[in-house]
């Protein structure tokens, strides 16, 4: 008997725990559909075991089935008050880690846009969140390396 409720106890807080990752949010197809429901971000990871793109978990409600969704599959998602669109050629590390198409967070639009690429790194011991800021003045065109010395003449770009 002890046994079974300790089960119960253990299975049910881990399902109570997995629910408050989930926000409410909604995403866009590739098409421009606006899908609601439950929605879990996850970070770009790359380390010396591999990569994986940045993805959502959706669930149109609590009990509805998971569906892992990566920049491939959608344009946009919101989660709460946080927009997080697609960049195009991020480099997660300095080394390698580089992703054709990601999410970054939205920070502010305008003449010039400004993203969190946020990603994650680890050397096998230690886990790093790389949180890099990126520009796009065209949505096509991303800076993402912002270290004035190294990228004068890219950044100035931006703003003349």
């Amino acid at each position: 008997m002890k046994l079974t409720i300790s089960f119960l106890l253990v299975t049910f807080s881990t399902q109570i725990a997995s629910l408050k990752s989930f926000q409410n949010g909604y995403y866009y197809t590739r098409e421009g559909t606006k899908i609601s429901g439950l929605i879990e971000f996850h970070r770009a990871t790359f380390s010396v075991f591999g990569s994986k793109k940045s993805n959502i978990r959706f669930k149109e409600n609590e009990e509805a089935k998971l569906v892992k969704l990566t920049a491939d599959d959608i344009s946009s998602f919101v989660i709460g008050s946080d927009s997080f669109s697609i960049v195009y050629n991020i480099k997660i590390n300095s080394a390698s880690g580089e992703y054709a198409r990601d999410f970054a967070k939205v920070i502010m639009t305008g003449r010039v846009n400004l993203f969190v690429d946020m990603s994650g790194s680890s050397d096998g011991r230690s886990d790093f969140e790389n949180d890099r800021y990126v520009l796009s003045k065209d949505g096509k065109t991303f800076l993402w390396h912002l270290e004035p010395q190294k990228s004068k003449k890219s950044i100035s770009g931006f703003f003349f």
